[in-house]
C-alpha cells in the first residue's frame, strides 16, 4: 500500500494527498478538469469513460495523470466514480454521495457535522451548497429532484470532490441510503410546501386534472401540440376545450399564458432564436451531451451522437436537405436519441407512414403539408422500419411522395376533384430503422441519393453492458429523457451552422465520397437465369450528394470550435459505406487489396462466405463501370489425371467450359465522374 500523509489542520489537504487516501480505501477515483474526466490518463492506451466505470486505476496512473494536468497548468480536482467498491478497506460496500445544491437545505434537514459522525458520514461543502459521502450494504440509486435541488449519485454516477472537508476522516458506516434519500426528500417537499406528486402521463392529463395540476398540464399539452406542427391558434383552441375537463377549469387568461410559455421555445422565421430564451436557457458544449448520454445509455460510438446533432443543425439553413436514416438492431438506442429530438423547435415525430400522411385529399382534412408550407421543419421518424408492413404499391406512393417533397412540394389531386398543393417545405429528416430497410428497393429507386444512412455497428460483446444499463435505468426513464433533452436543447439553441471556408483538400474528399456512394449505389438488370447483365449501367453524377456532404462537413464543424476535419471525414466516410451496397464495397476492397490477382466466382465465393448469385451480379456490375477487367478462359472441368499408352499424363473425363476471371482495372478513387461539374448550394 502507498504511503501518504493526510494533512487536516483547518480543514485542508494536498489533492494528491486526498487521492491516495481515497484509493487505498478502496474508492474508483480519477483526476478531473472542469468537472470532466481527465481521458486519456499518463500513457499508454487511452482510457475510455466506459471502461473506467468497471476498471479502478492504479495509484501510480492517477498520479502521474495529476502531474500532467499541472504541466498543463490546469486547475484539477479528484473525482470519485460511485458504485460497487472492489478493493480497499471498505471493499465489499457501495459507495454513494449526495449532492445539496441548496443550502437551505442543510438547515431544514438539521444536518450538522456532530450528527455526521455520530452516522459515519463525510461532509463537506461544495460549489453551491454541500457533498454528502458514505456507504452502504444495498446499491445506492441514482436519482435527481431539481425542484429540491438535491442528487443522490448511485451506481456507475461521477462526482467531483471540492476538497472542503471541515473534519478528520473518521469511519465511514453503513447506512439504509435510499430509505435515507427518501426522508430528506419527503422532509424538504413539506417544509417547502411542493408538491411531489409523480407527473401524469399525457393520456391522463387530458383527461382532465385536479387543482394543483392544471397550470403544468396545460404546459404540457400545448408542448406536445407543438411539437406535432401545430399552429399556436390551432393549439390555443384545443387546450381551451381540455381546460373545460378540469376540477376547477384554469381561467381563460392563464391557459393562454401557458400556450406562449410553450410556444416561446419556436424560433422566429426559424433562424434568429428569441433572446430570453437564450438567456434563460444552459449553455451545453458538445462534450456536456455525451456526458449526459453516456450517463443514461451505453453508447460507445459518439460519431452517431455527432450525424444527429449535424444533422439538425443543417436545417437552420435552406438548400439542399439532409435526410439521415440510422440503421441498427432493435434495441440500440436509436428511438431513445430520436425522440429526445422532439423538445427542439419546429420539430414534428410521426409514428407510421401513410399515403395520406402528407396530404389526404380529403376536403376537411388537416393535412401534414399545411404544417410544412414555408416552413423549414425537422421530421423525426422513431421506427421508419414499419414501413415494410405495407403493400407495394403503397409504398411506392409514399416513396414518390417523399421524392417529391425532398424537393420542398406537396402535390396530390384525387379522383373527386381534390388538388391539394403546398409548395417552400424545406424538410430534414431523422429516422430510425432496423436493417430490414435495405430490403426496401423502392427506397433507392424513388429517391436516388436522397437519403443517406449511418450504420450502428452491432458489438455482440457488449449486449451485457447495454444490459445492465437498461437494468439500471428502468425506473428513471422520465429523468433520462428530462435530462438528455435539456442536455440537447441547450446545445442546439446556442449553435449555430456556420459559414466556413472549404480547404482544397477537404473539397477533393468530398468529391471522392459523392462519387463513390453513386457506384455503389448504381443500379442495373441482370438475367435471373445467368446473373448476367441486359441493360448498362448508369450511374447518377452525385452532385446532390455532394452538396449533402458539403452541408454535412461544415455542420459537423459547427458542433465545436475546434472539431477535428479527420473526425468529420471518418463520419462522411461511414455514411458512404453504409449508405450503398455493402456486398459491392466488399467486392471493392478485394480488388484494391491485391491489384495484380485475377479472381474467378469461385475463389470470391470463399473470400466472402456468400451465394454465387450476388456474387456474380456485383462482378457484372463493377465490370460494366470499368472499375474491373473481365477475362474468359477455357478451363477443363471435372477432369481427372491419367495416363497414356506412351507413359504421359492426361486429363480424362470432365467437360470443357468457359469461366470468367475478374481483376482491379481502375481504383475508386480514380472515377472522375465529378470532372468539370460545377455544384453550388
Amino acid at each position: 500500500m502507498l504511503q501518504y500523509v493526510v494533512i487536516t489542520k483547518e480543514g485542508t489537504m494536498k489533492n494528491e494527498e486526498l487521492a491516495i487516501f481515497l484509493h487505498d480505501c478502496g474508492f474508483n477515483i480519477i483526476p478531473c478538469v472542469e468537472k470532466r474526466p481527465y481521458i486519456p490518463l499518463g500513457t499508454g492506451n487511452p482510457y475510455t469513460y466506459q471502461h473506467l466505470k468497471t476498471n479502478k486505476l492504479d495509484c501510480e496512473r492517477v498520479l502521474d495523470a495529476i502531474n500532467n494536468i499541472e504541466n498543463e497548468e490546469k486547475e484539477y480536482k479528484i473525482g470519485i466514480l460511485l458504485g460497487e467498491i472492489k478493493t480497499g478497506k471498505y471493499q465489499g460496500y457501495y459507495s454513494w454521495a449526495i449532492d445539496i445544491d441548496d443550502p437551505n437545505n442543510i438547515k431544514i434537514l438539521k444536518i450538522t457535522l456532530k450528527k455526521c459522525q455520530e452516522k459515519g458520514i463525510w461532509f463537506e461543502k461544495s460549489k453551491k451548497g454541500f457533498h454528502l459521502y458514505g456507504i452502504s450494504k444495498e446499491k445506492p440509486i441514482s436519482e435527481k429532484n431539481h425542484e429540491l435541488k438535491l442528487e443522490l449519485f448511485g451506481e456507475n454516477s461521477f462526482i467531483v470532490v471540492y476538497n472542503n472537508f471541515e473534519h478528520n476522516f473518521y469511519e465511514l458506516k453503513p447506512i439504509d441510503i435510499n430509505n435515507a434519500y427518501n426522508s430528506f426528500k419527503q422532509d424538504l417537499a413539506k417544509a417547502k410546501n411542493i408538491n411531489t406528486i409523480e407527473k401524469k402521463s399525457l393520456s391522463e392529463i387530458k383527461i382532465g386534472v385536479e387543482h394543483g395540476e392544471r397550470n403544468t398540464s396545460a404546459f404540457t399539452i400545448a408542448v406536445d401540440y407543438r411539437n406535432k406542427g401545430l399552429t399556436i391558434e390551432e393549439t390555443t383552441k384545443l387546450v381551451v376545450d381540455w381546460n373545460k375537463k378540469n376540477n376547477p377549469p384554469l381561467q381563460e387568461k392563464e391557459v393562454i399564458k401557458c400556450i406562449k410559455s410553450a410556444y416561446s421555445r419556436i424560433t422566429n422565421n426559424n433562424t434568429k432564436v428569441i433572446d430570453n430564451e437564450l438567456e434563460k436557457t444552459k449553455y451545453r458544449s458538445l462534450e456536456d451531451v455525451y456526458a449526459t448520454i453516456e450517463k443514461w445509455l451505453y453508447i460507445t460510438d459518439r460519431n452517431r451522437i455527432d450525424s444527429i446533432l449535424a444533422t439538425v443543425l443543417s436545417n437552420q439553413k435552406k438548400g439542399t436537405p439532409v435526410w439521415l436514416f440510422i440503421v441498427g438492431n432493435s434495441g440500440d438506442t436509436k428511438s431513445e436519441l430520436i425522440n429526445s429530438l422532439t423538445i427542439l423547435p419546429n420539430t414534428i415525430r410521426l409514428d407510421q407512414l401513410t399515403k395520406n400522411t402528407l396530404a389526404s385529399g380529403l376536403k376537411d382534412a388537416h393535412d401534414l403539408g399545411s404544417r410544412l408550407e414555408n416552413k423549414s421543419t425537422i421530421l423525426l421518424f422513431a421506427d421508419l422500419a414499419s414501413l415494410t408492413s405495407l403493400n407495394k404499391d403503397e409504398k411506392k406512393i409514399i416513396w414518390g411522395q417523399f421524392r417529391t417533397l425532398y424537393d420542398g412540394d406537396i402535390l396530390k389531386e384525387t379522383g373527386s376533384d381534390v388538388s391539394r398543393v403546398y409548395t417552400n417545405c424545406h424538410v430534414t429528416i431523422i429516422a430510425g430503422t432496423t436493417p430490414i430497410i435495405r430490403n426496401e428497393i423502392n427506397v433507392h429507386m424513388q429517391l436516388g441519393t436522397r437519403e443517406i444512412m449511418y450504420d450502428i455497428t452491432p458489438e455482440p460483446e457488449h449486449n451485457i453492458d447495454k444490459m445492465k444499463k437498461a437494468w439500471e435505468n428502468e425506473n428513471y426513464e422520465k429523468e433520462m429523457r428530462t435530462e438528455i433533452q435539456d442536455a440537447i436543447y441547450g446545445f442546439i439553441l446556442h449553435h449555430k451552422l456556420k459559414e466556413i471556408q472549404i480547404p482544397d483538400e477537404i473539397q477533393e474528399f468530398l468529391y471522392k465520397e459523392a462519387n463513390r456512394l453513386a457506384l455503389l449505389r448504381a443500379t442495373a438488370q441482370t438475367d435471373y437465369r445467368y446473373d448476367e447483365l441486359i441493360n448498362p449501367v448508369n450511374p447518377e453524377v452525385p452532385t446532390r450528394a455532394l452538396k449533402i456532404f458539403k452541408r454535412i462537413y461544415v455542420a459537423l464543424k459547427s458542433l465545436d470550435e475546434n472539431y477535428p476535419d479527420e473526425k468529420a471525414k471518418q463520419i462522411i466516410s461511414h455514411i458512404v459505406t453504409s449508405s450503398g451496397d455493402k456486398i459491392r464495397q466488399h467486392l471493392i476492397d478485394i480488388f484494391e487489396a491485391n491489384p495484380e490477382k485475377e479472381y474467378s466466382i469461385p475463389q470470391l465465393q470463399q473470400i466472402m462466405k456468400m451465394g454465387r448469385s450476388k456474387i456474380k451480379s456485383e462482378c457484372e456490375i463493377l465490370w460494366n463501370m470499368e472499375l474491373i477487367t473481365k477475362v474468359i478462359k477455357e478451363e477443363h472441368i471435372g477432369a481427372y489425371v491419367t495416363t497414356d499408352y506412351n507413359g504421359h499424363e492426361v486429363l480424362k473425363g470432365g467437360k470443357i467450359q468457359e469461366v470468367a476471371y475478374y481483376k482491379l482495372k481502375k481504383h475508386l478513387s480514380e472515377q472522375t465522374m465529378l470532372k468539370g461539374v460545377d455544384v453550388i448550394e
